[in-house]
């Protein structure tokens, strides 16, 4: 247990579903693996496959083969906590990890909304619901992510940490962009700085007392219950019991009521 909470954040820091269910069965996996030669690299093209796999899956609208999709999709949810684990186990991290891992989600994401309006559309539901129901999952992950970014600057009363990671890597693609070689790594950082605007303009850190701080920190929890983990974790759970219905009600009715009370609990 102890070597375990070296690789893990603090659970406020942390979606639950991930903290409670992911990170632990990651650490298994990483620990059954780890007198291999695996890179962090391995795991994140490992996900991406199996995540696309679940993908195929769904497009063959068998539905004897459907509850596979679901459990591919949970099997993608722990491989997805296991390239930060492994590098922090073996101290080999990819320089641009978070690069990678970043871009492995949102391509699983868009397989995914794929997959399901193509599924939505041939047992004529039409592709609208489970699209919007995609956006739903792009949209609560940012939001959890910039909740979590701004109670890291509040504790560290510093909001360039809000705007640290475009800064980086816009220094960064400049040092190797005239280098030979370094295609991966310079395609990665391309796509990072298309998709981010540029932050430039950093606005003021509220005034916030240590008491609202803290509330925040207790609040925070609750909005990543709503975040990227979440969705996943349900929408496997209704492809396994054959009804996509569960995942479009949790993405566009419970997970927008969990966001709605955070938001309201950490006003009060």
């Amino acid at each position: 247990m102890t070597t375990y909470k070296k690789f893990i954040k603090p659970f406020y820091l942390e979606e639950p579903t991930d903290f409670i269910f992911y990170r632990p069965s990651a650490f298994i996996v990483i620990k059954a693996f780890q007198k291999l030669p695996l890179t962090p690299n391995t795991f994140s093209i490992l996900a991406l496959i199996v995540a696309w796999s679940a993908d195929l899956i769904i497009f063959t609208d068998n539905i004897s083969l459907m509850h596979f999709a679901g459990w591919f999709i949970l099997i993608f949810s722990i491989l997805d906590c296991c390239d930060g684990m492994w590098a922090r186990w073996k101290g080999n991290p990819y320089p641009y990890g978070d690069l990678v891992d970043m871009f492995v989600d949102l391509l699983a994401m868009i397989g995914h909304v794929t997959a399901l309006c193509y599924l939505g559309a041939v047992h004529g539901d039409g592709g609208l619901i489970p699209f919007v129901s995609g956006l739903m999952i792009l949209f609560h992950a940012a939001v959890y992510n910039d909740k979590r970014l701004k109670l890291l600057a509040l504790e560290a009363n510093d909001l360039s940490i809000k705007t640290a990671q475009v800064k980086k890597y816009k220094t960064e693609f400049e040092r190797i962009k005239n280098l030979p070689g370094h295609l991966f790594s310079k395609s990665l950082m391309r796509l990072f700085l298309l998709f981010t605007k540029a932050q430039a303009a950093e606005r003021e850190i509220p005034d916030y007392s240590p008491k609202q701080i803290a509330r925040f920190k207790q609040v925070l929890p609750l909005w990543g219950l709503a975040a990227g983990a979440s969705h996943l974790t349900v929408l496997a759970l209704a492809l396994i019991l054959h009804e996509p219905k569960i995942y479009y009600v949790f993405a566009l009715l419970i997970a927008n009521i969990i966001i709605s009370t955070a938001w309201l609990m950490e006003r009060l």
